[in-house]
């Protein structure tokens, strides 16, 4: 994907909010966004790169939220349970961990 390709940009916008913790429904729209194809095989390049991706952060941003409230960690939980749905990677949701 080249740097003028919309879907290129999008997905490292969307990249930028989540490293940046950005865990908000704006973030949720663009992923949502993103997901919108075409093509069968393209979406399936999107979701698959998006899947590898937000596994990783949500772990991060996981152990970044052991020491906040409740409410934090309820939130950050909340953003990565329903980026995985719109995703449909329901391997990752059994991978949250609801307790520290």
């Amino acid at each position: 994907m080249s740097d003028s390709d919309p879907l290129a940009q999008q997905i490292c916008l969307f990249r930028s909010l989540i490293k940046s913790r950005r865990l908000d429904d704006a973030a949720l729209r663009i992923l949502e966004s993103l997901l919108v194809s075409k093509s069968v095989k393209s979406l399936k390049e999107v979701q698959s790169t998006l899947r590898v991706f937000l596994r990783s952060e949500s772990l991060s941003a996981i152990r970044e939220i052991s020491y906040k409230s409740v409410h934090q960690k309820l939130i950050t939980l909340e953003f990565f349970v329903r980026a995985f749905a719109l995703i449909a990677d329901v391997e990752a949701l059994t991978l949250i961990p609801l307790t520290h």
